[in-house]
């Protein structure tokens, strides 16, 4: 006889997570610049899930705009790709007190759902 907790899914896992990325505009077609991310972040609703409101929905780190070009070759950002595809690393804590021991300027922000 199986048991309630094998037969029923006891979480849900939603993966977004985004690797180190510059966004960028085309100012006239031909130039490009660099520019602050924006986003719409909206929380996932599960029908049968009680969950209590103002979760925490994204982890941001960003950083001073001030130390973009030491950013761009510390984390090897291919600056002419997509920003999906510009660095293939993970940034974790050991990173963060790494760069922030090197003077680069940074603020996690937790964005909540309400």
């Amino acid at each position: 006889h199986k048991g309630y907790r094998l037969l029923k899914n006891r979480e849900t896992l939603v993966p977004d997570r985004t690797t180190p990325h510059a966004d960028h505009s085309w100012e006239d077609g031909k130039t490009i610049a660099t520019t602050a991310a924006a986003a719409f972040i909206q929380e996932v609703e599960l029908p049968d899930c009680e969950l209590p409101r103002n979760n925490t929905l994204k982890d941001v780190v960003a950083f001073d705009a001030a130390n973009f070009y030491q950013l761009a070759e510390e984390l090897q950002l291919d600056l002419y790709e997509p920003p999906m595809t510009q660095c293939d690393i993970w940034i974790e804590d050991a990173k963060l007190n790494q760069l922030r021991a090197q003077g680069i300027k940074y603020a996690r922000i937790k964005l909540k759902s309400d």
